[in-house]
C-alpha cells in the first residue's frame, strides 16, 4: 500500500506539470496519424477513471476532453456532408465499444462529481452562487422550445437540441464543481490549448506531406484543394475555426511567459495551418486578432525583448521567402483571391432564415425544418448565430441568448485584468466566427465555449475569494 501511494503521488505530481498535456497531445497525434482510435479512447478512459478516483481534480480531465475533439483519423473516418459521414463509430462494433466505454466513464465522472458535492463545501457554493448558470439553463431550454407547434419540431431537431444543451450544461457544471480554480488553473488550460494548437498544426502539415494531390491542387486549383482538406474529426472550415478559437489562450501564454519563444512558434504554426485550411471565416478574424495582440505583446509582454527579436527574424524570413517563392505562394493562396467576398450560398441561407422566422416568429421553425439549402446538411443551420436563433427558436431563442450574453458582459467588465482581456478576446472570436458559420451550434465548438464560460465564472470568483480571505486576515489582526 505504501508503494502504491508513492506511485500515486508521483503520477499526481506529473499531472500538475506542463508536460502532462504535452504527453496526452503527442499520444493523440500518434493515434490520429495511425488510426488507433480504439487504443486512444480506451487509454483516455483509463486515465480519466484514475483521475476521478485517485486524483480527484477535474482540471486534469481537461486535456483528455480537448484532445478527444481532434483524435479521429482520416484512416477510419470519411466525410462529404453530415448526412454522408462514415466513421468507425457508426458501425455496430464502434457503437458497442463506445457504449461500454461511456458507461465506465460516466460512472467514474459521476463518482468525482458526487464526491465533490458531498465532501467539499466550496464545490456546492460554486454551483449555487454561479453568475452564469441561470443564463445557460435558459439558453438550453430555448433549444428544446425551438420549433414548438411547427413541422420542424422533429426527432432529429430535438436530438441536436439535446446535444447542444447537454454539452453546454454538463461541461460548465462539471468543471465549476470539480475544479478548485485559481490562476494556475487558467495557466494550465492555456498550456492545453497551446499543445492542442501545435497538434492541429502538425496534423495539417502531415496532411499536406502525405497527399501529393492536395499539394498539386493547392498550387493549381485551390478551390478543389479545399474539398480535400479533412482530418477525420472535421472538414476544412471547422479545422480553421476550431484552431482560431483556441488561439487567444496560446497568445495569452506568449504574452505572459518570461520565455515566450515556444508559444510564438506555436502561434505562427497555428496561423499557417489556419490559412491553409482555406477557411475564410477563420482567416478573416484570426489574422487581425494576432496582429492586435502582437502590438499589445510587443509593448507590454513580460518577454517583450525576446518577442521583438522573434518577430523581426520571422518578418525577415517571411520577406525573403516571399521574394524567392512569390509565384507558388500567390498561386497557393488563389482561393482567397478568386472567391473574394463571394457568399458561397450563405445569402440563400440568410433569406431562408428570415422567411422561416416570419413563418413562426415566437418559437421559430426548429432545427429539423429542412428545405432547399438546409436539406443537404441534415439540419436547419443558417451560418449566422443571430439568424439561427430567430429562425430556429424565434423571439424566445434570441431573448434567451440575449440574457446569457448580458450575463457574460456583466462578468467581463467586473475588475478587468489581463486574464479577462484574453477571455474577452476568446468570446469575441466565438461571436465573430458565429456570424458566418455554425460555431455556437456545433457540439465540438460548444465544448470549448463552455470551458471559456467556466474560466470566466471562476476567475471572477477567484478575486472574491481572495478579497474575503484578506478581510478575514485583517479582522484577525485587529482582534489580536
Amino acid at each position: 500500500m505504501r508503494y502504491f501511494n508513492k506511485v500515486k503521488d508521483k503520477i499526481n505530481l506529473f499531472m500538475t506539470k506542463w508536460y502532462y498535456p504535452a504527453v496526452i497531445g503527442i499520444f493523440c497525434l500518434l493515434c490520429h496519424s495511425f488510426g488507433w482510435e480504439y487504443f486512444y479512447f480506451s487509454t483516455i478512459t483509463l486515465v480519466a477513471v484514475y483521475i476521478c478516483i485517485f486524483n480527484r481534480n477535474g482540471l486534469r480531465l481537461i486535456p483528455l476532453l480537448l484532445f478527444s475533439l481532434i483524435a479521429l483519423s482520416r484512416v477510419n473516418n470519411s466525410y462529404i456532408f453530415i448526412t454522408d459521414f462514415d466513421s468507425f463509430i457508426t458501425g455496430i462494433g464502434g457503437i458497442i465499444y463506445l457504449t461500454i466505454l461511456g458507461i465506465i466513464l460516466f460512472a467514474a465522472l459521476l463518482y468525482l462529481f458526487v464526491f465533490k458535492l458531498v465532501k467539499e463545501c466550496n464545490a456546492r457554493k460554486a454551483l449555487t452562487k454561479s453568475k452564469l448558470l441561470l443564463g445557460l439553463i435558459v439558453l438550453a431550454i430555448s433549444y428544446f422550445a425551438g420549433g414548438l407547434f411547427t413541422a420542424g419540431y422533429t426527432l432529429s431537431g430535438l436530438w441536436l437540441a439535446a446535444s447542444l444543451s447537454a454539452v453546454l450544461l454538463s461541461v460548465f457544471v462539471y468543471f465549476v464543481v470539480t475544479v478548485e480554480w485559481d490562476r494556475a488553473s487558467f495557466e494550465f488550460v492555456c498550456e492545453c490549448a497551446t499543445v492542442m494548437a501545435a497538434v492541429i498544426a502538425v496534423q495539417m502539415g502531415l496532411l499536406y506531406l502525405t497527399e501529393p494531390t492536395l499539394r498539386y491542387l493547392t498550387s493549381s486549383n485551390s478551390n478543389a484543394a479545399k474539398s480535400m482538406i479533412f482530418l477525420g474529426w472535421s472538414p476544412s472550415n471547422l479545422i480553421g475555426i476550431k484552431t482560431a478559437l483556441i488561439l487567444p489562450f496560446v497568445l495569452y501564454r506568449m504574452y505572459n511567459a518570461k520565455q515566450p519563444i515556444v508559444y510564438f512558434v506555436v502561434v505562427c504554426a497555428a496561423l499557417f495551418a489556419i490559412i491553409y485550411t482555406f477557411s475564410r471565416n477563420a482567416v478573416m478574424f484570426a489574422v487581425p486578432m494576432f496582429l492586435a495582440v502582437s502590438v499589445f505583446a510587443l509593448l507590454r509582454a513580460k518577454g517583450k525583448k525576446t518577442l521583438w527579436v522573434a518577430y523581426s527574424v520571422t518578418a525577415a524570413i517571411g520577406i525573403i521567402t516571399l521574394i524567392a517563392f512569390w509565384t507558388p505562394i500567390i498561386n497557393s493562396l488563389d482561393f482567397f483571391n478568386s472567391l473574394g467576398i463571394e457568399d458561397r450560398g450563405r445569402f440563400d441561407l440568410y433569406r431562408a432564415a428570415v422567411e422561416h422566422f416570419f413563418s413562426a416568429p415566437i418559437f421559430g421553425v426548429g432545427f429539423g425544418y429542412l428545405t432547399g439549402e438546409t436539406e443537404r446538411i441534415g439540419y436547419s443551420l443558417y451560418h449566422n448565430h443571430i439568424l439561427q436563433f430567430l429562425a430556429s427558436m424565434g423571439i424566445v431563442g434570441l431573448a434567451a441568448y440575449g440574457f446569457h450574453r448580458a450575463q457574460t458582459v456583466k462578468l467581463l467588465i467586473k475588475k478587468i485584468d489581463r486574464i479577462k482581456i484574453f477571455i474577452f478576446i476568446s468570446i469575441v472570436m466565438f461571436v465573430l466566427t458565429a456570424s458566418l458559420d455554425n460555431t455556437l451550434f456545433n457540439p465540438g465548438m460548444l465544448v470549448i465555449y463552455a470551458l471559456v464560460m467556466v474560466m470566466l465564472e471562476c476567475h471572477n470568483r477567484i478575486g472574491k475569494d481572495n478579497s474575503s480571505q484578506n478581510k478575514e486576515g485583517e479582522q484577525k489582526n485587529a482582534t489580536e
